[in-house]
């Protein structure tokens, strides 16, 4: 089974709303069909893959350590507080 990636969809440049698809036509196309609005036109949709601006908790692990390595012990930091500020 092929994968399914996240699409972020807008329209007439404003998001909307986030579909997962194949590719970014099928995301058009499931978002075109599900609006049965007859003033929408299918030129003004738009997808994009998105991409969450966190990244991964593995990767943020390895800046972390990275960080307490790099720094001097007293301004290291744990785990906790690293994650917090990465993700808020």
């Amino acid at each position: 089974m092929e994968r399914k990636n996240r699409y972020l969809i807008k329209y007439k440049g404003v998001d909307h709303s986030i579909v997962y698809a194949h590719s970014k036509w099928e995301a058009i196309d499931r978002e075109y069909n599900a609006n049965v609005d007859p003033s929408i036109e299918r030129g003004d949709i738009t997808a994009t893959q998105y991409r969450s601006k966190y990244k991964s908790e593995a990767a943020l692990r390895i800046e972390w350590k990275v960080w307490n390595e790099k720094c001097h012990p007293e301004d290291q930091i744990d785990w906790i507080e690293f994650y917090e500020e990465a993700t808020c």
